[in-house]
């Protein structure tokens, strides 16, 4: 679904962002009524840095004034 108009999908580029999450458990039967469990989570496991910095902001919205009504749209400036 694209919120935006005139923005075509799928037009943004840059790098890729390369992460890894990783969450390992396993439950321990002490007896029937008791159960121990191990939990271990990793994020960004191989820590790699992920730097988004391009600009991919297509409108601005404009800034409102004190006089204006709650009910005016808020209008958008195309950006840079």
């Amino acid at each position: 679904m694209n919120l935006a108009p005139n923005i075509p999908l799928h037009s943004n580029y840059g790098d890729a962002n390369y992460r890894l999450d990783l969450r390992l458990a396993r439950d321990l039967k002490l007896s029937e009524r008791f159960v121990i469990e191990l939990l271990t989570e990793e994020f960004n496991l191989f820590n790699r840095a992920n730097f988004n910095g391009y600009n991919s902001t297509h409108y601005d919205a404009q800034a409102t004034t004190v006089m204006a009504p709650l009910s005016d749209p808020i209008k958008l400036l195309r950006g840079k």
